[in-house]
């Protein structure tokens, strides 16, 4: 009996780990997602530039996937800007750390930003209002924004300017509160932390809201967000994203060396990697389901049967004692 327990208990195990194995991301290897298609060299004068430069404080968004996205269990931040932005860093011998925060929402980035308690801000999007705070690179992803509202409103609109017959939120500080402002008046823009805006949708008090496309793709999955859906795409206003650097005169010089890094780079593999569309992120989430259902089965079976054992091997043990 005591082999047949310990016999199971290994199987438990060994299912256990394949269920968690299951559910963690096929990942390449950092230095297979961004590859150089020509090389870049660095002169004497910017090699002791790099040299004489302190570690840089880089500040990168919690949850903008796919650009950037903090993940707990790994302890690290992930995303198509993180892998570009180390890459560089890498081949140039840039000294840089990732300030840790439990900032999530963009305007607080932002501030710290201003404030000059960091270097460098990931990602980041134009505006000529941004660039009196530092020194933007050329850009290195596109993305856009998505027009979202709820399932039962049942609304349609097949252009930007739609928009101007609804109320609609937007993540405050964000560069598409901009574009709206030119396109309907301020009194139907409303402005929230990107966690509020959800909820004011739900609770009406807009009927639209404007998010990033990649992040609401994301959210919908990972917060179960199954009454919202994107009714449109903003291609009138795609967003091109960058690097931010404090402005400095050491710093200007640093980012004319990023802007050669990022017209030789071929960031496609990571592109792949993280950027998932919805049908991908809506498989991907029912095979976690299914994952964690079946670990309750064997979770639910393994108690069972030890407490079956529990009861049956003191009897066992004492029947065997009394027969001999």
């Amino acid at each position: 009996m005591r082999n047949i327990f310990y016999s199971f208990a290994v199987c438990v195990l060994l299912a256990i780990g394949a269920t968690f194995l299951g559910i963690t991301k096929a990942s390449l290897p950092a230095e297979q997602r961004i590859t150089l298609q020509e090389s870049v060299i660095l002169t004497a004068d910017e090699q002791v530039l790099i040299r004489s430069l302190p570690t840089l404080k880089v500040s990168a968004y919690r949850r903008a996937p796919p650009l950037s996205l903090y993940n707990k269990r790994k302890n690290q931040y992930e995303g198509i800007s993180i892998d570009v932005f180390r890459f560089i860093a890498d081949q140039i011998n840039l000294p840089y750390e990732f300030i840790q925060t439990e900032h999530t929402s963009f305007n607080e980035n932002m501030q710290q930003f201003e404030q000059g308690l960091v270097d460098v801000l990931i990602p980041a999007s134009y505006l000529a209002e941004r660039e009196q705070m530092g020194v933007f690179t050329d850009e290195y992803h596109h993305g856009f924004y998505s027009a979202i509202a709820l399932r039962e409103e049942q609304i349609r609109i097949s252009s930007a300017e739609q928009l101007q017959q609804y109320r609609v939120g937007v993540v405050t500080a964000t560069a598409v509160e901009f574009y709206l402002q030119s396109l309907m008046p301020k009194e139907q823009i409303f402005s929230y932390d990107s966690g509020a805006i959800y909820e004011a949708l739900r609770r009406k008090k807009i009927d639209i809201a404007v998010f990033n496309h990649g992040v609401f793709a994301y959210d919908r999955i990972h917060f179960e967000l199954f009454d919202m859906q994107n009714i449109y795409t903003l291609y009138e206003y795609p967003r091109g994203y960058s690097f931010l650097f404090k402005r400095s005169p050491e710093h200007l010089k640093l980012v004319s060396i990023f802007n050669r890094y990022i017209k030789a780079i071929d960031s496609r593999a990571s592109v792949l990697l993280h950027e998932d569309d919805e049908r991908l992120l809506i498989d991907k989430y029912i095979k976690q389901k299914n994952k964690q259902h079946l670990l309750w089965i064997v979770l639910v079976a393994s108690g069972i049967f030890l407490f079956v054992c529990v009861k049956w091997l003191p009897q066992s043990s004492a029947h065997g004692c009394s027969t001999g």
